[in-house]
């Protein structure tokens, strides 16, 4: 099959810089190169639902230049930075890729590398954890920042970055950084290419008319859900072990919108996007160890051409299975495979109820949907 492209991304949504990642990426691997992306469903890391549902963003990455895309299984997907990566990459991995390409900020991969090094290190934690002892009120980036000194990397994607090279040490995978086309991370304002946030914040506010998930439905449904759990369903969130869970227990006691839970949540130990996340995993049932190891299989959102004979080539070789009928795993998937997948189902048909276009879809969409071919 030849050079086999990974990339890990959300596409929320799919822009000019996603297809600009994807072009780079071939021009330095090979014009001939199959990129293959995992890519986030319904929910995002950031501990938000995606603009639009997970079949739309995939169709529309492979019309941007992706060969196939992959649903990473949503515990994975509410994970932090370090699990986020590990879980992605690892299905990466398991479906043959040859060479990783990742945005960022700086794109110097020295940097970033020796910042991978660093981090894997014996002792490494520790010293961060000192830290965090010694200084409270630092957040654990802070303090892992601190420890790093000179071989600190700040902005969003450069950490992502040094996830991913940690979880390809000793694969032999080649790293192809791509430096981010036009404004940053959360930046807003840039007319020639806006970022994923500016795109999202110009579709809520209806100057870009296109379908996209109803943030006052999603709201609504996800106080909802909060509601209803006991304190220990929050005492047993992932990354929650040291009293996030009690505080955002009571922050839903007290809170009236999700914003009013993050804020009474959160303190200066707490990232907002950590809080975000634990929230999030609250209302859609994921708890800790759900994300333990690497995923369990590789489900198929869309495929191009090149996609089907990538798809072809690799079928009964991958070291996880591929699903492109959800229902034949239902049938025939081992436990934690069905386990998995039920989650992320269970999320969807939440998610379709805030996406008015799909708001009378019945319930198990998931397990009826094929991949699209684009």
């Amino acid at each position: 099959m030849g050079k086999i492209i990974g990339i890990v991304a959300e596409y929320n949504p799919f822009h000019a810089g996603h297809a600009w990642q994807i072009e780079k990426a071939r021009e330095m691997a090979g014009e001939e190169s199959t990129v293959i992306v995992m890519m986030s469903g319904d929910f995002v890391q950031r501990g938000e639902w995606a603009i639009q549902p997970k079949a739309m963003r995939a169709v529309s990455a492979c019309r941007g230049g992706a060969d196939a895309v992959f649903e990473l299984p949503l515990p994975w997907c509410l994970s932090s930075a370090e699990g986020f990566a590990r879980g992605a990459v690892s299905l990466l991995l398991s479906l043959g890729i040859t060479h990783l390409s990742f945005g960022s900020e700086s794109a110097v991969l020295e940097k970033l590398s020796a910042a991978a090094s660093r981090i894997s290190e014996p002792g490494f934690e520790e010293e961060v954890k000192a830290c965090l002892r010694a200084c409270p009120n630092l957040t654990y980036p802070q303090a892992r920042a601190s420890v790093l000194g000179e071989d600190a990397v700040a902005s969003p994607n450069d950490l992502l970055a040094v996830e991913y090279l940690i979880a390809l040490q000793g694969t032999g995978v080649i790293p192809l950084p791509v430096r981010r086309l036009g404004s940053g991370h959360d930046e807003a304002g840039e007319s020639v290419c806006p970022s994923a946030s500016e795109l999202r914040a110009r579709i809520l506010s209806g100057s870009i008319s296109c379908p996209h998930a109803d943030p006052s439905v999603m709201e609504t449904a996800c106080l909802s859900r909060l509601r209803f759990l006991d304190r220990e369903d929050f005492l047993s969130l992932p990354d929650c072990a040291d009293g996030l869970g009690a505080r955002i227990w009571n922050a839903v006691r007290e809170g009236s919108s999700l914003q009013q839970v993050y804020d009474l949540a959160k303190t200066r130990r707490y990232t907002h996007s950590r809080v975000r996340r634990a929230v999030m995993c609250a209302v859609l049932g994921i708890r800790s160890g759900d994300n333990a190891g690497a995923p369990p299989y590789a489900r198929l959102l869309a495929m191009n051409s090149r996609g089907r004979e990538f798809l072809a080539s690799v079928k009964g070789r991958t070291a996880v299975p591929v699903v492109t009928l959800p229902k034949e795993l239902e049938a025939r998937g081992t436990l934690r495979e069905r386990k998995v997948f039920a989650s992320g189902a269970s999320a969807h048909d939440l998610y379709l109820l805030a996406f008015s276009a799909l708001a009378d879809t019945k319930c198990g969409d998931d397990y009826r949907t094929g991949p699209a071919i684009v």
